[in-house]
Order: C-alpha cells, then structure tokens, then sequence
C-alpha cells in the first residue's frame, strides 16, 4: 500500500508519500495532460490515465533488482488504535523507483468531488489530450470515483435495474486502487 501511495503522490507526506521515497505521477503530470474538474475544499480526489511500458510509466528498481525477504517471526504489534497483537513480521528490503518516460504517458482529472462527480465527459477530455497512436492502457481511480461514475450512467435495461459497475470507459481498462485519496485539497 505504501508503494502504491508513492506511485502517486512521490514525497508528499500530507498525502502518505515518504520524504526518503521516489517521486511520483503527481510529480510528471503536465499541465497539457490535466483535466480540471472544478471541485473544490480538502475532499477532492483523482483519475489516472496510465501507458506502460519500457518508454513509458514502468516501476524501476536499484541494486540490480535486489529484493530479499526475511524469515518469518512472531512479534507483538500495535494496531490502528494502539491495541497490541501477536502477529507474524516480516521485512522486505527493495529499492524502487518509478520511470516516466514521456509527458504523454500519464494524465489526471483532478479536483473531483461529490459537487462535480467524475463522468464519461471527463474520461473523454482526458483521452483527448493523449496523441494518435499513444492511448493509455488504463485509467486508475478508487471506488468512490467509480461510483460516481457508474451512478453518471443511465440504465437502460427492461427490467428498471442500475447501471452496472464500470469495467472499462471508451476501450480503456479501469482499475481500482486504494492508493488514491478521497481527501486531496484542491490545490493538489
């Protein structure tokens, strides 16, 4: 989850990035590759556009790719609310890195919000920044956004039912992540 949260916010620490950790698609996101969509407050959240690949967003790591996992112990930690547990630790020594290879490999909506819901007009304006040839191969929210978009589409069925849970917006993928926030201020 850590990772995940440093994919996209870098070294951000009010949004969970770590100041010792990469930058993040926040950090590579052209104003020419975002979309504002007008929300407003420290209720906000995003969606990502993302084209991977070798010249484009891929996750990179140091030390020659070194990765080691410790054995197994058994600890007592603390939880959430400082309750302690015996639970089984482990430590995972990496060096990762994130590689962006291009303006035209990641793009944003920003500053979306329950007053100005994310929807398929906003998927579109998105897409239409990326170049002919250069779509990207997913769009990356979290399900409060994918609920406002799934409740942005009108159900047309005979039996009266909603609109089903979004797969994919005009051929792209959606993916769901945790990672992104739903508290992001709007000057992110």
């Amino acid at each position: 989850q850590k990772m995940g949260v440093q994919f996209f916010y870098g070294q951000r620490t009010a949004q969970g990035g770590s100041p010792d950790g990469f930058p993040g698609l926040l950090d590579a996101v052209t104003p020419e590759m975002t979309v504002d969509a007008g929300g407003s407050g420290n209720t906000c959240t995003s969606v990502w556009a993302v084209r991977v690949g070798r010249q484009d967003v891929q996750w990179v790591f140091g030390q020659n790719g070194y990765m080691n996992l410790s054995d197994p112990v058994i600890q007592r930690v603390t939880d959430a609310n400082g309750d302690p547990f015996i639970a089984y630790v482990q430590q995972l020594t990496i060096y990762p890195g994130l590689q962006i290879g291009s303006i035209w490999s990641v793009g944003r909506i920003k500053k979306i919000n329950d007053t100005n819901p994310l929807n398929d007009d906003l998927l579109a304006k998105l897409l239409s920044k990326f170049p002919v040839g250069r779509r990207p191969d997913f769009f990356l929210m979290n399900r409060r956004a994918l609920e406002m978009l799934r409740s942005s589409r009108t159900a047309t069925n005979e039996r009266g039912e909603p609109a089903p849970i979004p797969e994919q917006a005009f051929g792209v993928p959606i993916l769901v992540t945790d990672s992104i926030r739903d508290d992001e201020p709007d000057t992110l």
